[in-house]
């Protein structure tokens, strides 16, 4: 009716009716020695996996802030890689747009100083490469007009230099002494 393991003996237990009443069988065995090394093993193993049970957290955990950190990484990389480019592309476009502003504003001689190796560095060397073109075309200009103004003061013959709306723009040094109103504005 009862069987109990208590190490290293088997102990089993039995109520029997016999002829002279109730009696108990009882029967002790050793505990086989196979018997008792599974015992221990399976003890030993079943600890390991109590303990491997609790750790499962921590293992959990750990492996989640490992990922979390080489998400946060990978992020960050693709981040940095992200402003690195648009540097590469944004300074050039910035630095051109500065350099039409000066030479918009009369300063032929601004030129884009950024090192690009791209398309944007052959825009660079092309827009640099116009603005010296402008730059020498309105020096030639320049010395043709003051050439003109040296012939025209020069000769004899009086010369006035009048707009669309016939106001006067230039007046030679004949005409001025031809006419004695130097100051006038309008034909």
């Amino acid at each position: 009716e009862t069987f109990v393991n208590i190490d290293p003996y088997w102990i089993g237990a039995r109520r029997l009716d016999t002829p002279r009443g109730t009696e108990i069988l009882a029967a002790v065995f050793p505990t086989p020695l196979r018997i008792v090394e599974l015992t221990s093993h399976i003890a030993d193993e079943r600890k390991k996996y109590e303990a491997l049970n609790q750790d499962r957290k921590s293992y959990r955990d750990t492996y989640v802030y490992m990922l979390l950190l080489m998400t946060v990484l990978a992020l960050f990389a693709a981040v940095w890689i992200g402003l690195f480019l648009s540097r590469r592309i944004t300074l050039p476009i910035e630095a051109l747009s500065v350099a039409t502003r000066e030479i918009s504003a009369g300063n032929l001689a601004y030129r884009v100083e950024i090192k690009a190796d791209d398309e944007l560095g052959l825009l660079v060397k092309l827009f640099n490469n116009m603005a010296e073109q402008l730059q020498s075309t309105t020096r030639e200009l320049e010395a043709r007009r003051r050439y003109m103004e040296i012939i025209l003061e020069s000769i004899p013959t009086g010369v006035i230099s009048l707009d669309d709306g016939l106001r006067v723009n230039k007046i030679n040094r004949a005409a001025r002494a031809m006419f004695p109103a130097s100051q006038a504005e309008s034909l």
